[in-house]
């Protein structure tokens, strides 16, 4: 290639840059939105609080089953492993011994873009003394 036709080509690229320079602002913006904000959801169980905790139980590995055989083979993982279930451990707010559960001042700062944590904080806490922390305490897979 010549050193004129090399000119050439570096002139027609800038008069290109130039003219779509000038056409950008009318091309069509793209917007990405996040999802619509959802209204809370409030659900009445005709069930003691009791008994929907031994159900939530039954269902989820808890983390006091798994600690009390130290990680030994004799825990009987209530999900396939390798499932997305398999990791999630159940912790206990009341739990003394493992105390994974956080305070309402750590829930409150780890919170993200979660609006519904400070409603959930500013009930009672009495009644929410047997509430139930869904966790992978690793953090390795979640």
């Amino acid at each position: 290639m010549t050193k004129r036709s090399a000119l050439l080509v570096a002139g027609l690229l800038a008069v290109a840059a130039f003219v779509v320079a000038l056409e950008a602002p009318r091309l069509k913006r793209i917007e990405k939105r996040g999802p619509a904000a959802l209204s809370p959801v409030a659900i009445t169980l005709s069930l003691s609080p009791a008994a929907v905790g031994a159900a939530t139980r039954k269902v989820f590995n808890n983390w006091t089953d798994l600690a009390a055989t130290r990680g030994s083979a004799r825990f009987e993982n209530k999900f396939p492993f390798g499932t997305k279930w398999s990791r999630f451990f159940l912790f206990e707010r009341g739990d003394s011994l493992h105390r994974l559960f956080p305070p309402d001042e750590q829930v409150l700062l780890d919170r993200g873009a979660d609006d519904f944590i400070p409603r959930y904080v500013a009930i009672a806490p009495n009644l929410r003394r047997n509430d139930l922390l869904l966790y992978e305490p690793t953090g390795d897979y979640y």
